[in-house]
């Protein structure tokens, strides 16, 4: 009997150590350590984008938690309930951004934590809002709108090039270029002696430049040294000269706009200038009266007499 017993006890011992193995096997392949102290929070989600229970709870890449449940919460307009457990010593701050995150497209999502700076923090138990974040999967739509469009692009050349070669305009252009190439091989083959003749001269020209190299590079220096005499010291003389009447020039032209010397004055002064007229016009009158009347200005005296006293 006591064997029997014995027994039965190793047999108790081996179920009993058998369960707790698959227990904690199970949870160690749902990330779950039954030796690690967790606390439990609650996060509310629009929406969970695949997000699935065992998935990771990280903070700045690290894993810190698992998800432990998701519920829909149809009394709070199907909204979705997360179940988080978070590492005890991990103290979430009151203001932190609790989001849903897919760090690549072939990765799970997974719940993402951006501590704040709040010196409170969430108890356990409490009731976390969760935010909406631009995950890499996020932009997927728009790629996938614009291959659309793209594949639409191509659908509607391909029926282009279709409707093309459907009408035989292809062959056309093939049998234009066909006829072109004949037309210039019988222009070729009439003209053979011609071709000949022009390959010849220019072999012709290039030997005769190939002979006289010495003399091109002797034009070509000779060319540089002008343009370099040219740019000189006589050019820049030159230059300079010329830039200095300009600039005399230009003061004297200033001195004649702001009335400085006789030209100046005649430029803005109408008086001057009606006063010179006016002596030009009486000069003119006593020439003309002198010429008239000579005895009035000229008095001649002949040698000997004396003029009578009136």
């Amino acid at each position: 009997m006591k064997i029997f017993k014995t027994v039965e006890i190793k047999i108790a011992v081996f179920v009993i150590a058998g369960l707790f193995l698959l227990v904690w096997g199970i949870n160690f392949l749902q990330g779950v350590d039954i030796f690690k102290k967790q606390y439990k929070y609650y996060v509310e989600f629009e929406r969970t984008d695949g997000l699935l229970a065992s998935h990771s709870v990280v903070i700045n890449g690290m894993i810190v938690g698992i998800v432990d449940n998701i519920e829909l919460m149809a009394e709070k307009g199907n909204k979705v309930l997360v179940t988080i457990k978070v590492d005890k010593g991990v103290n979430i701050p009151t203001n932190s951004v609790v989001s849903i995150y897919s760090p690549s497209p072939l990765s799970s999502p997974q719940v993402n934590m951006v501590f704040g700076d709040a010196r409170e923090y969430f108890k356990e138990g409490d009731t976390i809002t969760g935010t909406a974040s631009s995950g890499m999967l996020d932009g997927l739509g728009d790629l996938v709108q614009d291959l659309r469009q793209v594949a639409t692009s191509l659908d509607t050349i391909a029926s282009s090039l279709k409707v093309t070669i459907q009408t035989g305009v292809i062959d056309s252009v093939l049998d234009n270029i066909a006829s072109l190439s004949h037309r210039i091989d019988v222009i070729l083959a009439h003209n053979a002696s011609k071709v000949d003749d022009i390959v010849s001269d220019v072999h012709g020209l290039t030997s005769t430049i190939h002979q006289n190299d010495e003399k091109i590079n002797s034009m070509i220096s000779n060319l540089d040294r002008i343009s370099e005499e040219l740019a000189g010291e006589k050019v820049q003389q030159g230059i300079n000269d010329a830039v200095s009447a300009i600039a005399k020039l230009d003061t004297m032209l200033a001195n004649i706009n702001q009335g400085n010397g006789t030209l100046g004055q005649i430029m803005v002064n109408d008086s001057l200038y009606h006063n010179l007229k006016n002596s030009l016009n009486s000069l003119d009158l006593l020439l003309t009266d002198l010429k008239a009347n000579p005895k009035k200005y000229i008095n001649v005296t002949v040698f000997g007499k004396k003029e009578k006293n009136k």
